[in-house]
């Protein structure tokens, strides 16, 4: 069967095939045309871009020249340099580059020579070799060296430490003693006289000519909440200063009392501290204002305190003063009034010594419990 010329395949011409032909010849021809004038119009604008390029490097070139240029007509100072026996100036100003550019290069000759360089017969040539020296060689070095050893001496000498006399500084000694002692008997008379908050001190640097206390105070059983506050009296051959942790300085000078009052007012200011931290960490109080540098009617420093209770219905404030006890007054609070009128309500003053408590912190402990949830 596969021998029968009719069961042969045979390749003919597809009608279809043949009528296309020639249109997809022509669509490659304008194709092929289409690209080729696309890259040639690219390549101009290639050209055309780099041409332009060339202008805007040659304008900047241009700039960069004439800034250079100005700056050079601009130096007034010139620099001189040698290269061999050839001496010239130079007026460049440039930080990077060639070094010595030969443009802003002039050179530097004699024009004239000096009068009666010519006919002056004692003028000597000076000649390459080492040269004459008069008297010792060691002398002359030792001489020199003196005398370069003098020189720096009396400079030295006019910014050195002047020395001190053997009385001068056994009275500086003898001075800084005196205040150290005087701030200790003040430290230990300030422990006798001070029960709330307790105090504590310890040395803390001594030398001869300055010495440094560190002073704690602390509340006794309350240390946990309120914690404790620490002081350093710095003592020097002058004067005594106390000096809080935060940095803050109250100079004493030389007078006892002053340091006594200055620590008697740290105790008041560490209570203030100590009862407005207690009020809001155990009882939930609100702190209305704690002002450090209030004073009473007299003028004296008396740190204030004002808090109010949980339940916005007690008004408690607190005047702390040196040398006597805290004056407690409290006040129920007027939510239903006005403000103009609530002001003219009077505080009740509370008798601080019927306080149930032994301690500052445990009065005010107990007083808090009590106005906690009080009702209108």
């Amino acid at each position: 069967m596969r021998a029968t010329d009719y069961m042969k395949p045979l390749t003919i011409l597809d009608p279809i095939h043949a009528e296309s032909a020639p249109m997809q010849t022509e669509n490659a021809a304008a194709s092929k045309a289409t690209q080729w004038a696309l890259l040639e119009a690219m390549s101009v604008l290639e050209l055309a871009q780099r041409l332009r390029n060339v202008e805007v490097e040659d304008e900047v070139h241009q700039q960069k020249s004439q800034f250079f240029m100005e700056l050079t007509k601009m130096r007034e100072h010139w620099r001189v340099r040698k290269t061999g026996d050839h001496i010239y100036g130079d007026l460049g100003y440039r930080i990077f580059g060639s070094k010595y550019n030969p443009r802003e290069l002039f050179d530097i000759t004699r024009i004239s020579l000096p009068p009666g360089t010519s006919i002056d017969a004692n003028t000597t040539v000076l000649q390459e070799g080492d040269l004459p020296e008069e008297g010792c060689p060691y002398l002359n070095r030792s001489l020199r060296e003196m005398m370069v050893a003098q020189e720096c001496t009396r400079w030295i000498e006019s910014r050195a430490h002047k020395p001190q006399f053997l009385l001068e500084k056994l009275i500086i000694v003898a001075s800084h003693y005196s205040l150290v002692e005087m701030a200790r008997k003040t430290l230990e008379e300030f422990m006798t006289v001070t029960r709330d908050p307790q105090v504590h001190w310890r040395w803390l640097r001594c030398s001869p000519i300055s010495s440094q206390f560190m002073v704690v105070l602390t509340n006794r059983n309350f240390d946990y909440v309120v914690g404790k506050v620490t002081y350093y009296i710095r003592v020097s051959a002058d004067s005594m200063c106390l000096i809080s942790k935060d940095g803050h300085s109250m100079e004493c000078y030389r007078d006892a009392n002053q340091l006594m009052y200055a620590l008697k007012y740290m105790a008041c200011t560490f209570s203030v501290t100590s009862i407005s931290t207690l009020g809001k960490v155990m009882w939930f109080y609100q702190l209305l204002h704690a002002n450090m540098n209030a004073t009473d009617e007299h003028g004296r420093p008396a740190p204030t305190l004002y808090m109010l209770n949980p339940d916005a219905t007690m008004e408690v404030f607190i005047r702390f003063g040196i040398d006597r006890d805290p004056l407690i007054q409290v006040r129920k609070f007027q939510g239903a009034i006005k403000y103009d009128e609530q002001v003219h309500v009077p505080f009740t003053t509370l008798n601080y010594a019927r306080l149930k408590g032994s301690t500052l912190c445990k009065k005010m402990d107990n007083l808090f419990a009590a106005f906690r949830d009080i009702d209108d």
